[in-house]
């Protein structure tokens, strides 16, 4: 039978340690728990993992091994929050720094929160704009409009975009949107002379 101790000293490793891209294995569970000075045998843990899924705590296991299936937010969730704190205008630093350490307390150990957006004393910065230019425009259902520059005839040219929504990935933020009748993803941090325009997305 298992025991409470190691039932929740597993739930602490599979949490901290563990998600589908960093599994453990049956036996390094064992020597995990065994540093802990619980004794447990490879055969135990499958028991264990057993008893945790059937009390909900949706244990996964793929050809590498075992990982908890029950972070409150994906990597990519908790990226785009921390982002959303660093944009609005109306959290101060204090408070930004306190929310993402909490956000980050919801992730294991190869969790690493995005560079900060810095604020400014003068102002937004330009990440910041343009966040919320693209909220805006979402939330309205206009259309967005920024700056290309053609190099062969040495001008700049308005690209208009259907703005669909903001993603994360890899540690940057993403516009989701159709242009022309292409959907594309386009890095925020390299959009130039973003602005919302009259007409409505055509979507």
């Amino acid at each position: 039978m298992p025991t409470r101790e190691r039932l929740l000293a597993l739930i602490d490793i599979l949490l901290r340690q563990t998600d589908e891209e960093h599994p453990i294995s049956g036996v390094k569970l064992a020597k995990e728990l065994n540093k802990l000075g619980i004794a447990a045998e490879k055969r135990a843990i499958y028991a264990d993992i057993a008893a945790l899924n059937k009390a909900e705590w949706d244990i996964r296991l793929n050809e590498r091994g075992y990982y908890a299936n029950r972070h409150a937010f994906t990597t990519d969730e908790a990226r785009l929050i921390s982002y959303a704190v660093d944009a609005a205008g109306f959290i101060d630093h204090k408070t930004a720094q306190s929310i993402k350490a909490k956000l980050a307390s919801t992730q294991n150990s190869y969790y690493k929160a995005p560079a900060a957006i810095p604020k400014r004393h003068d102002g937004e910065t330009k990440s910041q704009t343009a966040l919320l230019t693209i909220a805006k425009a979402i939330e309205e259902k206009k259309q967005l409009s920024c700056l290309n520059n053609d190099e062969e005839e040495a001008t700049w040219a308005r690209t208009r975009l259907d703005p669909i929504s903001i993603e994360a990935g890899g540690g940057r933020l993403y516009l989701s949107c159709m242009c022309g009748n292409e959907q594309k993803l386009m890095p925020i941090d390299e959009l130039t002379g973003l602005r919302i325009e009259r007409q409505a997305i055509r979507r």
